[in-house]
């Protein structure tokens, strides 16, 4: 039998999202036990730190804003401007901050790889 079909919204860059940081907010929009999807908003300069997704391939694409991805060393991964993306497999470390005055609105997918895709086929 299939997975249920989840309908969600994303409630704008101006609302809130329960936490403390006026700098960064996360917006999840749906979650699976092999997908995981937000919207993260960010203020310029606002940043998070250089960690990895061991089992989740990532697509992350600018909706507005801009933004740098590093990775370590703090070599230049990629830099994004709105409707541009990047592919990161899983394992890659890196971090991202927001370079624009307009707020960063960033569309993370991941998709968990491994051994839940290899007990599916």
């Amino acid at each position: 039998m299939p997975d249920a079909i989840v309908r969600f919204r994303y409630p704008g860059r101006d609302a809130e999202d329960g936490r403390d940081d006026p700098r960064r907010k996360h917006f999840y929009l749906c979650q699976t036990d092999r997908v995981v999807s937000e919207i993260q908003v960010m203020a310029k300069g606002a940043h998070n730190s250089l960690h990895s997704h061991a089992t989740e391939d990532g697509v992350w694409i600018v909706l507005a804003g801009a933004a740098i991805f590093y990775g370590e060393g703090d070599i230049v991964i990629a830099e994004l401007g709105t409707h541009e993306g990047v592919l990161l497999p899983a394992g890659t470390k890196y971090w991202f901050e927001s370079t624009s005055d307009e707020p960063l609105e960033i569309l993370r997918v991941d998709y968990q790889i491994g051994s839940a895709v290899a007990a599916q086929t």
